[in-house]
């Protein structure tokens, strides 16, 4: 990606590339919905880690306004608190006996391997 003909990866900090990534899907986003009538789902994997705050508040309000988004983090905590009020979270947990959601239903039937290899 460049930024008046300057590659991003060679002056711009982790926090504005992710930033440019995340500008750059929000507009694919706006299109999809745009020519569909529909918003896609929103998939986004450890977000926040490398935004300011008002780059996060921004995304926020972004997510609240769609009707579905997953946002996934090895640690609630990591999750913006405005975030964190307005969302259902589930635990995936793998053991011996399978892979399931805490307090929900199973995700896949069989050992965590057979789950992984699926």
């Amino acid at each position: 990606f460049e930024l008046d003909g300057r590659d991003l990866a060679t002056f711009a900090s982790r926090g504005q590339q992710r930033t440019a990534i995340l500008a750059l899907k929000l507009a694919e986003l706006d299109v999809v919905t745009a020519i569909d009538g529909r918003p896609p789902l929103l998939l986004l994997d450890d977000v926040f880690s490398e935004l300011d705050p008002d780059r996060r508040s921004h995304l926020v309000r972004r997510i609240a306004a769609l009707p579905q988004a997953f946002v996934t983090t090895t640690t609630l905590d990591d999750l913006d608190p405005d975030l964190r009020a307005i969302a259902t979270a589930w635990e995936v947990r793998t053991g011996p006996d399978g892979a399931w959601l805490v307090n929900g239903d199973p995700v896949a039937p069989g050992t965590p391997d057979s789950v992984s290899a699926s």
